[in-house]
This record gives C-alpha cells, structure tokens and sequence, in this order.
C-alpha cells in the first residue's frame, strides 16, 4: 500500500469532506497539561525532555513526526467570512493524520465530534474571553469560519492529545461531498443503517451495496439521528468506512494517472481552507505505507445535562499517544 498520495490527502483531505490564522506548531516534545497529569502522576514520571516512564518502560518523542488535521464542517456553500463570533460552523468531523518520517509510514486518528476537552471560548467581537470544558466541535465556530477557526481547532486538538504539534490543517464545507464523490466516479459501499432525505431524494436502506450519488454520499456522510443517543458514534462508524472505500476508488485512479488525483482536489477548492501544500505533501508521501488502521479516541459516551458527552479516558489517550508518537527507548542515565 504505497500511494501515500492518496492515502494522505485522499483519504483525508478529500474524505474529511465527510466528514483550521494560520497555526504551525513547533516540532518539539509535547508537554503534559494539567487534565492529564492529575489522573498519571502515580504512574508516570518524567525524566528528561522528550522522555517519560511509564509502567516500567521508557519512551522518547519521535521528532520526525509531523500531524495534519482534517475537519469536515457543518456549513453547506462555498467557504464564507463568519458575519461575527460564534457563527464560524461546527467541525462534525476531525481526523488526525499522522506521518511518520522516520519509517515512512501513516496511520490516523478519529475524533468524535461530542469530545469533551478545553476549548478557548471569544466574544461576538472576537475578543478572548476564558478557556472551559466544552464540545471540540464548538471551537472551530469561535472563529472566523476559515483560517482563524482552524487555527482555534488545531490548538484544542494539540491540548487534547497531550500538545502533539499539529503541523498543518485541511477543512472542507459539507457541499464539497457531492462534488467530491461524483469526481471519483461514486463511492461504492455495504450501507451501515437506514438514512431518509426527501430534499435530496434520498433513501438509503441497510444492508444494500450501491454506489453512491453525490447527494447518497451527502447524505450518508451528514446525516445522524439527533433524536437517538450516541448517534455520532454510529455516523462515525460510516464516516471511517467511507473513508476506506475512497481510498480504494483514488487508489486506482493514482494508478492510472496520478495528476488526475490533484484534479479531485481543485474541484472542491472554494470549499476547503488549508495551510498545506498539497502537491508538494503528495510527492512527499508517494513512498509511504498506510496499513489502513484507524484509532479512535478512547473513553465512551454520556449524557450530559444538555447534551451528550464523549468523556475521553485520559490513561488509554495517554497510551495511545505513545504508541503513535514516541518509541520505546533504554532508560536515560539519572
């Protein structure tokens, strides 16, 4: 599996459409933040930059790691100035693609959209007003609805996963998906559930194999059940599926001519704000191998007083990110 080209932006780039100024964060070992350290003190212990023990065992950030976020916003038209604070939509999808220099390999990362962590709260004059717990899907909408919103959202992510730098950010308006689909020539899939959309014409029933419309795919990549507890959970099973299949279908296309992939992406591009150079990151990632994992985030989902509430398990996230982004090392000389 070595097209990373697809792999990265096509799975992602353009698949986050199913699914953000100008922030880079600096490529160096991520810190703990105080909502993790409280629940590790016991276990964990640092002992130099860029090395922590933990259950026996010494790890070391891997700086050759760069990460990308991919968020797929709940506003439909071309991408807009926010009219004031509040207003900038919501992020329904977030993904987290990890590269890995070192041994030219990628895997990602599946945010649910009800993840509660810190966010950085702004007035309706886009004045900073505090930083709370609240859904990581709100922070993209404190912002100006492109690069600032972005921005906010990379920061809340970087936080969540223990400061991991987020490299580099990709979001993509909710009517990119037709576009996006009907330019890979449709998505064929095993439907997940029951979905109805008499606006568009829709209906989709479980079990069937088709290949979807654009409007099959808007559909499909959107719509949940709002009514229905953890409902995007199960949107976000469809969400990793579709992702596999596009893969796939760009797979194919790379295979027969590889600058055709590029053209995908410039037809969805009043739909997308990013800080990535995507023909360079492509050539870049053209010898990387994707072995088609995704993580989830884990902890399980509660109902809060208002809204449902994905409550993340700081120990596994803490395993998790050492997995992903630190290596195993020999214990450091006290």
């Amino acid at each position: 599996m070595k097209k990373g080209i697809l792999i990265c932006m096509s799975l992602f780039a353009l698949m986050m459409v199913g699914l953000c100024g100008y922030v880079i964060l600096k490529d160096q070992p991520p810190k703990e933040t105080k909502t993790t350290v409280a629940t590790r003190q016991e276990s964990v212990e640092k002992w130099q930059e860029g090395v922590v023990s933990y259950n026996g065992k010494y790890y070391k950030y891997n700086n050759q790691i760069k990460s990308y976020l991919f968020l797929g916003i709940d506003q439909d038209g071309t991408v807009e100035e926010a009219s004031k604070g509040g207003k900038g939509g919501q992020s329904d999808v977030l993904f987290v693609m990890v590269q890995d220099k070192k041994n030219k390999s990628l895997s990602t990362i599946a945010i649910n959209r009800n993840t509660m962590t810190l966010i950085d709260t702004y007035d309706i004059a886009g004045k900073y007003v505090d930083t709370q717990l609240g859904h990581i899907c709100l922070q993209h909408s404190y912002g100006d609805g492109g690069r600032q919103s972005c921005s906010f959202t990379a920061s809340a992510v970087s936080r969540l996963l223990n400061n991991i730098p987020i490299s580099g950010f990709y979001s993509l308006n909710m009517d990119g998906i037709p576009i996006l689909n009907d330019a890979v020539g449709g998505i064929e899939l095993t439907v997940l559930e029951d979905l109805k959309n008499e606006s568009r014409k829709v209906e989709l029933k479980q079990g069937e194999t088709k290949t979807l419309t654009g409007d099959e795919a808007y559909v499909y990549i959107r719509q949940r059940d709002i009514n229905k507890f953890n409902s995007a959970s199960d949107r976000l099973e469809r969400h990793k599926q579709y992702i596999e299949a596009l893969i796939a279908k760009l797979r194919a296309i790379a295979d027969s001519k590889l600058s055709d992939v590029a053209d995908v992406y410039s037809k969805v591009d009043g739909y997308a704000v990013t800080n990535i150079q995507l023909a360079d990151l492509m050539v870049e990632l053209k010898d990387y191998q994707y072995n088609g994992k995704m993580y989830s985030l884990p902890g399980q989902m509660k109902q809060g007083k208002e809204y449902e509430e994905y409550i993340v398990d700081d120990e596994d996230l803490y395993e998790l990110v050492l997995k992903i982004f630190y290596e195993e090392v020999e214990a450091p000389n006290k």
